[in-house]
């Protein structure tokens, strides 16, 4: 499966980084890559975690720095145990390089 195209940028809106808090029922299977570097911190719920061809499982604790252009995705299942929520950060390769 090709991953898709995420277009961080136009997101932006002149900001030097997007940070987002997600809260979904559970996380759809969105396999996608952008130039963008990736921080994400899961904090509730569990399911597969695949980023390039590796494949694991993930919980709430758990935090993933992502290189430029890798295809990610979180998955997981709806439940009976309510919604699942993530912490992400997303910044260019200029902005990092700053520090």
């Amino acid at each position: 499966m090709k991953a898709a195209y995420e277009n961080v940028e136009s997101k932006k809106e002149g900001a030097s980084f997007v940070a987002y808090y997600s809260v979904v029922p559970y996380f759809e299977f969105k396999w996608h890559y952008h130039p963008e570097y990736e921080l994400t911190l899961i904090t509730q719920g569990d399911g597969r975690r695949l980023v390039g061809d590796s494949y694991e499982n993930f919980e709430a604790g758990d935090l993933v720095l992502l290189g430029s252009g890798l295809p990610h995705t979180w998955s997981s299942e709806p439940t009976a145990k309510g919604t699942t929520s993530a912490v992400v950060i997303q910044f260019s390769e200029a902005f990092i390089n700053s520090f």
